[in-house]
């Protein structure tokens, strides 16, 4: 997916990693969950979470990097995603119902598509939305 104009990139890993170390010092008795499968959220044990659940283009992207790991498209690191597919046995995999949709579009007009979606998620549902 690209960035929409006038969202700035995420930065490289060495302050990226510094970020998370300052949330696990801040909360350290909490489950932090990333919304890409970085390096350092394999190393540390972290969870994982899409923010898009439902929209198909979004979740499948996300259940590649999980997959597959690869390059990060932002700034280009290669390998800066890791393959974490079974995550969920260790930390809270999880997420929100994409705000591109109305919840009419996810449960009844694209319903049968957004169940099919959960089902290939690693998900132990673990998410919350818009109320109806």
């Amino acid at each position: 997916m690209k960035y929409n104009s006038g969202i700035r990139p995420l930065p490289d890993e060495s302050v990226r990693d510094q970020y998370v170390q300052h949330y696990r010092e801040a909360f350290p008795d909490t489950h932090l969950l990333m919304r890409r499968p970085f390096r350092i959220a394999a190393r540390l044990g972290l969870g994982l979470y899409n923010d898009m659940t439902a929209h198909t283009e979004g979740t499948r992207e996300w259940l590649g990097w999980i997959a597959s790991g690869g390059e990060y498209s932002q700034t280009g690191e290669p390998n800066a995603l890791s393959a974490m597919p079974l995550r969920w046995q260790q930390a809270p995999v999880g997420g929100e119902l994409t705000g591109s949709m109305s919840m009419r579009e996810i449960f009844l007009d694209e319903g049968s598509q957004t169940m099919q979606l959960l089902r290939e998620s690693p998900y132990h549902l673990h998410w919350s939305g818009q109320p109806l």
